[in-house]
């Protein structure tokens, strides 16, 4: 089994962060080393998008497969490539992928031009819960998460008249259903558009507004 030593990581529950969306006060992880393995192109693809249950005997090369420098801590986890991405995997004691990071720029080809050395080896695995966030930016994402919480409080809290200003926002319209109103908002996350961001810049411009 390949290490790959010396590395940093940003592992995210959620969206998958490009190394450009890194922010300072991320939780980064300073790799002593971690295991690689080359893997095809479609499972790579599986382990982005999908959360993955490993069922092979590969459950016990990602067993303890990444140690830390701070702590010398140890995790369950590994480094995935198919010669053109790279990508690390955390694991829980089911070996089931709970979070997820991409590597600096530089780490990464570095990475790959190791990758090129390697055979390929099969996985045997399942894959549950699709996420599609992958090509949401970061503040994007952020802005998907808020408005979600925000539309979930308001429906809760059956607050009409907050859910109907965000609804004529967005819209343009009247709608006087409540539960239309709540489920055609909650539909429009699907994809965040300029009117999404107006409506959270509105929002968190209100709140900082009570506050001080």
């Amino acid at each position: 089994m390949l290490y790959i030593y010396d590395i940093l990581l940003n592992f995210s529950k959620e969206k998958l962060l490009e190394f450009y969306e890194w922010e300072k006060d991320d939780k980064i992880d300073h790799v002593k080393k971690i295991k690689l393995l080359k893997i095809d192109s479609k499972v790579m693809d599986d382990f982005i998008d999908y959360t993955v249950t490993i069922l092979d005997e590969k459950k016990e090369e990602i067993k303890n497969g990444m140690e830390l420098f701070k702590n010398k801590q140890i995790k369950s986890a590994m480094l995935f490539t198919d010669g053109y991405r790279v990508l690390a995997i955390l694991f829980n004691e089911q070996y089931k992928s709970i979070a997820k990071s991409k590597l600096l720029l530089e780490e990464e080809l570095d990475v790959l031009d190791i990758a090129e050395k390697l055979n390929t080896v099969n996985m045997v695995y399942k894959k549950t819960a699709k996420k599609n966030l992958l090509f949401l930016t970061r503040r994007e994402f952020e802005i998907k998460c808020y408005l979600e919480k925000e539309l979930k409080k308001a429906y809760k809290k059956q607050d009409i008249n907050k859910l109907t200003y965000i609804y004529m926002e967005y819209f343009d319209g009247e709608e006087k259903d409540f539960e239309k109103m709540y489920i055609q908002l909650k539909n429009s996350l699907q994809e965040i558009n300029e009117k999404h961001i107006k409506i959270f810049d509105m929002l968190t411009c209100n709140r900082n507004k009570q506050i001080n």
